[in-house]
């Protein structure tokens, strides 16, 4: 009797990941990594290596082995053979496991390298990440407590962003004053990420670095530094917290695409799926909301409930309802309200799905104060997450609540400097809409050079037409129509919901085209 006690085949979806002579296996996925390259097995061989590895150093016979990943069928010892053959191949490869066949007995996988007794944990399919312990530097052992309270409250603040797996702080906690290297813990916790970091103390002023880390190479992806007087370390540790979890889900999530970027489509599971979708989504290039469409449908169709696909699949109706595209508006009306109605369904608690069906909703006039109640529940849920602020703004604007709008972009920009485009274009609006051409010349100018956007185009013809530059305006004008077929007057329509808005707008495109004189901008 072997020690394989499985009843039925191997789920390989389920199964943990775990080290071996020098590889790292990923059933899940059914990836043997090492060097930071990946091969993948085909199925039973990987069933088999699960098999063998559940027990290694144990003898397991072929008709547990058939019950394991046959599932108890029948089959020829060809079959066997060939798995057991390809897992050796592997071996002779990369050294430090073997598997020897015991006569007329069955099989063992042996092991000189790493032991099995602490199996690395699973890689979730959603981006992981861990907070180490962070090194005191001071030399001084009080400031301890205060490297130990930044690690519970970064944790906390990452853990309000959905789109991300964090690791509770009491796990991370056993490493503290001990060396070891990333690549190892991220194994071990089973987690993508890693966030280091350090506490100096240098008098009256506090220093913290912080840098992420990718758990499968060791590279350092992004570091920053924070340095605060040391009056109130509480209000310091919060203010640190909330800054470095604004930088880091943006920052993952950018990883991702790219990591996601270089497999093929239809290899794709829906978490992919929707991070490629989100990617061709925020690029601001036209005709690209058809194709994220496409991608989110994929998604959906194999997770129903997935709140963050389902959200921004809404969205995508939306933008592809206002940018002239063919097919028929109102269905696109429809289905965006439908799918937003669902994403609140299964995602109550997500402060990014709740504001995307905020900006949906208000974009399409539905509910201004409701929408705008929605997005203040996402900012309360996760006020660190710049995206939510940026949604928010972008709800506030639609809402016609100008001011808020602008607060609420500038707050998203201070939270993520770097991602700065979506939230320029509502400053611009803002400013036009208040007639402060000058600014909003300023503002949407900056917005067009990055965003193949129609509107943004068309309105900063139109504030262009405001201040007397026809010339200029004229040029913007040709862009947009370049980008969009769509009328000027249905394009207002579409996105501006105030009647004295949009003769603003026309005015400024009339005066553009030299058909109107263009209003005194003070």
């Amino acid at each position: 009797m072997s020690g394989l006690q499985t009843p039925g085949a191997i789920d390989l979806a389920h199964e943990r990941r775990f080290a071996l002579g020098g590889l790292e296996v990923r059933p899940s996925t059914r990836e043997l990594v090492a060097g930071g390259q990946s091969e993948v097995l085909e199925p039973r061989v990987m069933q088999v290596l699960v098999a063998l590895a559940r027990v290694r150093g144990q003898v397991v016979s072929r008709d547990d082995l058939i019950q394991a990943c046959w599932g108890g069928r029948a089959v020829g010892e060809d079959a066997i053979n060939r798995c057991t053959q390809a897992i050796r191949k592997r071996a002779e490869a990369h050294g430090g496991f073997a598997v020897t066949t015991i006569p007329r007995v069955g099989y063992r996988l042996d092991e000189s390298a790493l032991p099995f007794a602490k199996p690395a944990l699973a890689a979730p399919i959603k981006p992981s990440i861990a907070v180490m312990p962070f090194a005191n530097l001071s030399g001084d052992p009080d400031q301890a407590y205060f490297a130990e309270g930044m690690i519970v409250e970064i944790t906390n603040a990452l853990s309000r962003f959905k789109s991300l797996l964090v690791i509770a702080s009491s796990s991370t906690l056993i490493f503290n004053g001990k060396y070891i290297d990333a690549r190892e813990a991220a194994l071990q916790l089973g987690v993508r990420y890693l966030l280091e970091g350090s506490v100096r103390r240098a008098g009256s002023r506090l220093r913290i670095n912080v840098q992420l880390v990718d758990g499968s190479d060791g590279a350092q992806i992004w570091c920053e530094r924070f340095e605060s007087a040391l009056d109130d370390v509480f209000a310091l540790q919060d203010s640190v917290a909330l800054a470095v979890a604004g930088r880091i889900e943006p920052t993952v999530q950018s990883v991702e695409v790219r990591r996601g970027a270089s497999q093929p489509t239809t290899n794709l599971g829906a978490y992919d799926l929707y991070l490629r979708a989100s990617a061709l989504f925020h690029a601001f290039v036209g005709g690209r909301h058809l194709e994220a469409l496409d991608l989110l449908n994929r998604a959906i169709a194999l997770d129903p409930d997935f709140g963050q696909a389902l959200a921004l699949a809404a969205f995508c109706h939306r933008q592809i309802l206002t940018s002239g595209s063919p097919g028929d508006a109102e269905d696109h009306r429809r289905q965006a309200l439908s799918l937003a109605e669902r994403a609140l369904k299964a995602a109550t608690d997500d402060a990014e799905v709740l504001v995307t069906v905020a900006a949906v909703r208000a974009l399409l006039g539905e509910d201004g104060d409701g929408a705008c109640d929605l997005a203040d529940r996402a900012i309360a849920l996760n006020p660190g997450s710049a995206a939510v602020w940026t949604l928010s703004g972008v709800t506030r604007l639609a809402a016609w609540r100008p001011e808020a709008a602008f607060e609420h972009a500038q707050e998203a920009i201070r939270l993520n400097p770097t991602g700065r485009t979506g939230q320029i274009g509502t400053m611009g609006q803002v400013r036009f809409w208040q007639g402060l051409y000058d600014e909003a010349a300023g503002l949407l100018g900056e917005a067009v050079q990055e965003a193949e956007y129609p509107y943004w185009h068309a309105l900063f013809a139109s504030c262009l037409g405001h201040l007397g530059k026809t010339r200029e305006a004229q040029l913007a004008l040709a862009r947009c129509r370049a980008l969009s077929p769509q009328a000027l007057d249905e394009m207002a329509h579409e996105n501006i919901s105030s009647r004295s808005g949009r003769q603003l707008f026309l005015d400024g495109i009339a005066a553009a085209e030299g058909t109107a004189p263009a209003a005194n901008p003070e």
